[in-house]
């Protein structure tokens, strides 16, 4: 038979760790396609580029800043 400690401590251990999955999720930092992207450089806000599939600053740099511009 397995002890109510263990067990109490078992689900107390798993709560702290769903917990911290959660906060993580909050923090990730998402670097292709999503979020608010600002410059760098300047502080304004950066244009997707569907062919490099990148953020690019187009608002401070003539050309933008990704591979194919």
């Amino acid at each position: 038979m397995i002890n109510q400690d263990y067990i109490d401590e078992k689900l107390r251990r798993t709560k702290i760790r769903k917990e911290k999955r959660k906060d993580k999720r909050k923090e990730k930092y998402y670097r292709y396609g999503r979020g608010n992207h600002s410059c760098y450089m300047c502080g304004g806000a950066m244009t997707w580029c569907s062919g490099c599939q990148v953020w690019s600053s187009t608002c401070c740099c003539d050309y933008g800043t990704c591979q194919c511009s």
